[in-house]
């Protein structure tokens, strides 16, 4: 099945680029923060020397001078499905690869794009002119992919028949396989695609396991993991003009119940909740603000909805007063289901043995005791039985 693979290259950069067209001015590094690790995701076109993943200090090291840009993952993702979303106006049989990365298929869409660079045309124009891309199509993912990087930008290349010797000078750091697997194939002294593929499969196999298999194949153009369609997101949007403009949150969460209410109406008899939100205030001066809110279970009723609403509302200063509000639903999802114990009795006992021990570790000893059985010969009644914490 020929993949059509559409690359748009330094994503995370071009969003931060749309939102602030200050940072073009000089060179910037898109970092994302993990625990106390500091790792660069992105960077400014033409700084040599840099790769995603590598620690952001590295980075600074080789180019004092960049602006330092926290990652907006959020931002990225939602940019990237409003791509996605008018990618698949074009061919319904779109899917997403990593972010940047979009496969799609081209079966039977030869009646809609007869000519060769009409699909390309037509992609270029579903995508904003914001973003740089780079297409390419071929027997599969991974050749498509390459076809990608190598194409100009606004333009696409098209590979066809034996992809031996197309790839033989492609690096391996093109594989998409772990960093350590790429690490050892660059210390066995295979550098590029055309060395892999001279090995037999088996001692790739023999040194990697079952990945060596498919190294062997994708050095040699054979991808054949199926694309796997995206499903087309379900939007509800619902807006609301205000009598008078106001500042007051109560209002402002009055009118945003009246929104829910109108959205769950459909919700309710489908049996599904909200698993994400984006909420619009727009003021008198015509100043427009958008939060979103995620949901870590979907809210399968107003009351829930609203409570999040009301707690994001608490910290979310205004700008001014508001005269429109509205509500974007982007997640709709089922509620979670939950296994049931097929030993109810013991898993309520251990519950409450575990809400004891929290009890009495936040008191400080033991509070709750049981009887239980010391020296039932003795004569003594008091030494036939003991107090012991229930724990024990």
């Amino acid at each position: 099945m020929k993949i059509f693979c559409i690359l748009l290259p330094h994503f995370p950069f071009t969003c931060e680029l749309i939102r602030k067209p200050a940072i073009n001015k000089r060179p910037a590094l898109v970092f994302n923060s993990n625990s106390s690790k500091r790792t660069l995701i992105d960077y400014s076109p033409g700084l040599e020397g840099l790769a995603p993943g590598m620690p952001l200090e590295r980075a600074i090291a080789l180019y004092g001078e960049a602006e330092t840009i926290s990652a907006d993952l959020p931002h990225y993702r939602d940019m990237f499905e409003q791509i996605l979303d008018c990618l698949q106006q074009v061919s319904p049989l779109v899917e997403n690869g990593a972010e940047g990365i979009v496969y799609m298929g081209t079966s039977g869409l030869e009646l809609l794009y007869p000519e060769k660079g009409d699909l390309a045309h037509a992609v270029r124009k579903a995508v904003s002119t914001e973003f740089e891309v780079r297409m390419g199509q071929a027997e599969g993912k991974f050749p498509a992919y390459l076809a990608a990087t190598h194409s100009r930008p606004g333009e696409f290349t098209n590979l066809i028949g034996n992809l031996t010797h197309s790839l033989a000078k492609i690096p391996v750091c093109q594989l998409p396989v772990s960093a350590k697997i790429r690490g050892k194939l660059v210390s066995f002294g295979l550098k590029t695609l055309g060395q892999v593929a001279t090995l037999p499969a088996g001692a790739l196999e023999a040194q990697f396991g079952p990945e060596g298999k498919t190294i062997h194949r994708l050095a040699n153009g054979i991808d054949d993991s199926p694309l796997v369609p995206r499903l087309p997101r379900e939007i509800i949007t619902e807006s609301l003009e205000l009598e008078s403009a106001t500042s007051l949150v109560e209002v402002l969460l009055a009118g945003f119940e009246c929104l829910l209410a109108r959205m769950f109406t459909a919700l309710t008899t489908r049996v599904m909740g909200i698993s994400r939100m984006d909420i619009t205030i727009r003021t008198i001066s015509g100043e427009s603000r958008r939060k979103s809110i995620f949901f870590k279970s979907p809210a399968m009723e107003i009351k829930t909805a609203l409570k999040r609403l009301e707690h994001v509302m608490e910290t979310w200063p205004q700008p001014g007063p508001a005269e429109q509000l509205g509500i974007r639903i982007t997640g709709i999802s089922c509620p979670l289901s939950r296994q049931k114990s097929l030993l109810p009795e013991v898993k309520s006992t251990d519950h409450l043995l575990g809400e004891i021990s929290q009890l009495e570790l936040k008191l400080g000893g033991p509070q709750l005791f049981k009887f239980k059985e010391a020296e039932p010969w003795s004569r003594i009644p008091e030494r036939r039985h003991v107090l012991a914490p229930l724990n024990m």
